[in-house]
């Protein structure tokens, strides 16, 4: 089989490899408040804790324990990370970001891809021949380009973009972790709830069968 052949059955890369080890963007960011770093070692341990508490309830008492220490005890207001000049993402970062949201596209998809850019090419050509809407002095001023804008002004809206992800990021990771705790730790008062409940029937029956 021909080279060229079988290239043309592979998939189609559209961007080089890139780099993302220590790009800002990639990164995920985390609430710094004491709450939330208290509570991320806890955290893997609610779920276990319950699963220990079916066989000893005093594993439910440690979860809703810690639910309230670490949730409500601790200062867990918001709390952002302080980022230094040189911490922030620049111009590489951001191209690095535009790369990877292209994706690799097969021989089957390109070719649909070429035949519906035609068939909007043709109708497109079509519109122009048979409406005379637009005459040459209001398309000349649209066409007036805008002010560009220089380095330093698109270096600060970058900038402004990667602190939103930021704060959403902190806010989300906050948000999650707090509720990850109150759904478990509902979990286990239920669990304590309902032990109390058996145990409640159960002594009742004895007693009437005495």
């Amino acid at each position: 089989m021909p080279i060229s052949s079988s290239r043309k059955n592979k998939i189609r890369q559209l961007t080089a490899p890139f780099e993302d080890d220590e790009n800002p963007w990639m990164k995920k960011y985390h609430c710094q408040c004491k709450s939330c770093q208290m509570s991320a070692s806890m955290h893997p341990w609610l779920p276990r804790f319950f699963i220990f508490g079916i066989l000893c309830p005093i594993f439910w008492l440690v979860n809703l324990l810690g639910w309230w220490y670490l949730q409500f005890w601790q200062p867990h207001e918001l709390e952002f990370q302080n980022f230094q000049e040189d911490e922030y993402p620049g111009f590489y970062e951001r191209d690095i970001v535009k790369k990877r949201s292209l994706v690799h596209l097969k021989k089957e998809v390109l070719q649909e891809i070429r035949t519906i850019q035609d068939l909007s090419d043709s109708n497109s050509e079509e519109d122009l021949n048979n409406d005379d809407v637009y005459d040459t002095q209001s398309s000349s001023v649209k066409a007036d380009p805008e002010q560009p804008e220089s380095d330093e002004e698109a270096l600060e809206k970058y900038r402004y973009a990667f602190l939103k992800k930021v704060a959403h990021d902190i806010l989300a990771t906050h948000d999650s972790l707090r509720k990850s705790f109150r759904d478990w730790n509902l979990r286990s008062l239920l669990g304590i709830v309902i032990d109390s409940v058996l145990i409640l029937f159960i002594a009742l029956l004895c007693k009437e069968t005495r």
